[in-house]
């Protein structure tokens, strides 16, 4: 099962401001933490 995720404006802000700065593992570390939230949310949520 996959979850979708909602961002606030000020996320999306500095996902932005990640991607201009050309941090990459910042960026690849923030994808790995919402690809897991994305599928295992509820997991996350019982501990």
């Amino acid at each position: 099962m996959s979850y979708t995720l909602e961002f606030t404006k000020i996320a999306l802000s500095d996902i932005e401001k990640h991607k201009k700065a050309g941090d990459k593992a910042i960026i690849r570390k923030l994808g790995k933490l919402l690809h897991e939230l994305m599928h295992h949310i509820c997991d996350t949520l019982a501990t």
